[in-house]
């Protein structure tokens, strides 16, 4: 059958990306569902539920709900489960399965109600279920950056600013604009952080005099990176986001926030300040493009698998921190794999990986000889290049890999992919296992490879 899987498990669902990229953002996140798409969620798909606690609902949607659409119950529920809570959540997130999404379930009218009841702001993340991950993910990060981040000139602020700016954020009234009152009765002393300076980037590297020192203190500041596209599902190691952030510092950047591993709300708060976004997968992808168009700053896509990899990507952000931002081109996984063709050789080797387009990108420039990116994600599509393939369902990736066979016969081919993939794919290819969250859950938690652990021979260095 086309489009269908009869071997390969299907990867994690949207909804599982929407809860997994809001994990950490100090909100509820709330999945109208009977059951089943919550209890997929938390069984597969998140591992931080061993230390790190968060607020995940399900909404327990019944058969009689469903078809009468009983919103008020769902709406009160919500509402009443946001008071009991406590820290307070800084925002509600609404999500979905297919069920209500067939119905016709007016999210948006809900969202509305909720907030003005509950004076929290809420937003909803659109899904049904019946995608996958990075679509989730993606569209998780770009609505919190809609209804989270301060207006384009607002600015995030100084440390005595803090305890009111992202607590106003999230306690403002969409519909009136006026702060709802239980936003208003909270002391200060209880009030989320977030501040308030410069959040616009209004030439190429801000505050900067032409020697690239902080006017008036004779101190060079070094450029500010936020990292976009962080989740367990694609880097489930537990070391690679400090190393990630190791390699970041090393070179001289400090790292505003990770979107949305290891960063508090109030880091992700100022990532308008940042000079220039890291793309690390492509769930980061349409929330880069909106900071890019809204605050204007730019994005550089890639993963920085190698220590050789990870020159030309600094250089890259460099460069895109300080050019104007009209003659900066739209920077993604295809470019980094732009600069690898000088590498191929004549057809001896050839290494196909299955995954996402930006991290299998960077994989790809590392590779000795040629290497083609099969992808199971629609969303995924535009980041491929031109010997690229996107597969949908078992047979068309078994169609792929006998085109690449029949296209280099005389080639060695060397399969990069999920563990789970080696049952489908023919025997005598040489295969390296990369296991991912999203595709295995936690079978191979304990192999969840650390892309970026070559750093850790040379030791952390702390922030200047």
């Amino acid at each position: 059958m086309k489009e269908a899987y009869r071997i390969l498990p299907v990867c994690a669902g949207d909804v599982s990306g929407i809860a997994s990229a809001l994990y950490e953002l100090g909100g509820m996140v709330v999945i109208h569902d009977p059951s089943g798409c919550n209890s997929t969620y938390n069984t597969h798909d998140e591992i931080r539920w061993y230390d790190q606690e968060s607020y995940i609902f399900i909404s327990g949607l019944n058969m009689r709900d469903a078809i009468l659409g009983n919103d008020r119950k769902f709406i009160d529920d919500i509402v009443e489960a946001a008071g009991e809570l406590d820290p307070e959540p800084c925002f509600i997130a609404i999500c979905n399965s297919p069920v209500p999404y067939l119905n016709g379930t007016d999210f948006q009218g809900i969202c509305r109600i909720v907030e003005e009841r509950s004076g929290i702001k809420t937003f909803y993340v659109p899904g049904n279920g019946m995608h996958d991950y990075v679509r989730g993910a993606g569209r998780a990060f770009l609505e919190y950056a809609r209804r989270m981040l301060p207006a384009p000139g607002q600015g995030t602020g100084s440390s005595a600013e803090l305890a009111v700016s992202l607590k106003a954020t999230c306690c403002t009234d969409s519909v009136s604009g006026q702060k709802a009152d239980r936003g208003a009765q909270l002391p200060v002393s209880e009030r989320v952080s977030c501040g308030a300076e410069s959040s616009v980037r209004l030439q190429a590297v801000r505050d900067m005099d032409s020697q690239g020192f902080v006017p008036g203190t004779g101190q060079s500041r070094r450029p500010r990176v936020c990292v976009l596209g962080a989740t367990p599902l694609t880097y489930g190691n537990r070391k690679t986001i400090p190393h990630l952030r190791c390699i970041l510092q090393k070179a001289g950047f400090d790292v505003t926030a990770v979107w949305a591993m290891g960063s508090t709300p109030q880091e992700i708060y100022r990532s308008t300040d940042a000079d220039v976004n890291l793309v690390i997968s492509d769930t980061g992808i349409l929330a880069a493009r909106y900071l890019k168009e809204t605050y204007g700053i730019p994005f550089v896509a890639g993963a920085p698998v190698t220590r050789k990899l990870w020159a030309e990507l600094a250089r890259k952000l460099r460069e895109a921190a300080e050019q104007p931002l009209q003659l900066q081109q739209d920077e993604t996984a295809l470019l980094m794999r732009g600069d690898a063709e000088g590498t191929r050789n004549g057809g001896k080797s050839v290494s196909i990986l299955i995954g996402e387009a930006v991290l299998s990108a960077s994989l790809a420039a590392s590779a000795r000889g040629t290497a083609i990116i099969l992808c199971p994600f629609p969303d995924s599509r535009p980041l491929l290049g031109p010997e690229d393939r996107f597969f949908d369902g078992e047979e068309e990736l078994v169609e792929c890999i006998s085109d690449v066979r029949r296209n280099h016969p005389d080639a060695v081919i060397d399969i990069w992919a999920d563990p789970m993939y080696k049952s489908v794919l023919p025997a005598d290819l040489v295969f390296h296992p990369l296991p991912a969250l999203a595709c295995s859950g936690r079978l191979y938690r304990t192999q969840f490879p650390d892309y970026f652990g070559w750093v850790e021979g040379e030791g952390m260095q702390d922030n200047p």
